[in-house]
């Protein structure tokens, strides 16, 4: 996950909305601090590099791969 700064999303990416890690338990959702969040959902190529090099379990633990 990385901060959305105004890049074009690439294929297989999406821009979510999330609380801050640094806000507290109990306050209320609407309170709290949102920022923008792109997902890679798919890797495409990346994520066969990342499975051919270290295993699918690799992938599999890390996220990358689903």
């Amino acid at each position: 996950m990385s901060c959305a700064r105004g890049g074009e999303l690439r294929e297989g990416q999406m821009q979510v909305t999330v609380v801050s890690s640094r806000e507290p338990a109990g306050k209320p959702l609407t309170a709290m601090k949102k920022l923008p969040v792109v997902v890679t959902v798919d890797g495409g190529l990346e994520d066969l590099a990342v499975m051919q090099q270290h295993g699918l379990r690799a992938c599999v633990g890390c996220g990358c791969c689903g």
